[in-house]
């Protein structure tokens, strides 16, 4: 596998869709039919592409896991705040709330700890995989808790 840049202006190169994603990034789907690529606009060598796919990758994970730890504690502020300001029954969320922070706070640590590593040019799939995984799982998970404490109207928007 070989990466490279193409125009968008290219002959043969077109978008098919883009792909929405909870990080809010839209990868797309592209084409090339018959689109010729001249050899500078090779990223890397020739045939060494998934490595290069690969570094790319880990160092993406890391940017979905510190954009799911803002994700959820905006969310878990917000269910605060609505919590506290509407007289809700307190005592009922507070546990939950003081777990979830102790898991962002895990998130947080687990991502800069890969990030350092990756600075260090040490192999990070497994912190990199963790960190999405353990990331995109915290925020639905928080997202899933902030609309049974507040109610399925609840836009976390608004409060945070």
């Amino acid at each position: 596998m070989t990466c490279f840049l193409v125009d968008t202006g290219a002959p043969g190169y077109r978008v098919v869709r883009s792909i929405a994603t909870i990080a809010g990034t839209e990868p797309c789907e592209l084409v090339f039919e018959d689109c010729r690529v001249h050899k500078s606009q090779v990223l890397g060598e020739v045939g060494n592409g998934w490595a290069l796919n690969q570094a790319w990758l880990g160092a993406r994970r890391f940017q979905v896991g510190i954009r799911s730890h803002g994700m959820a504690q905006r969310v878990l502020r917000a269910v605060a705040s609505l919590v506290r300001d509407d007289g809700k029954e307190v005592d009922k969320f507070v546990e939950r709330i003081g777990h979830f922070l102790g898991e962002l706070e895990a998130l947080r640590t687990l991502t800069y700890f890969g990030a350092w590593k990756a600075d260090q040019k040490m192999d990070v799939r497994t912190e990199a995989a963790n960190v999405k995984l353990f990331g995109t799982e915290l925020v639905h998970t928080v997202i899933d808790f902030a609309l049974e404490a507040a109610g399925p109207l609840f836009d976390w928007r608004e409060r945070a």
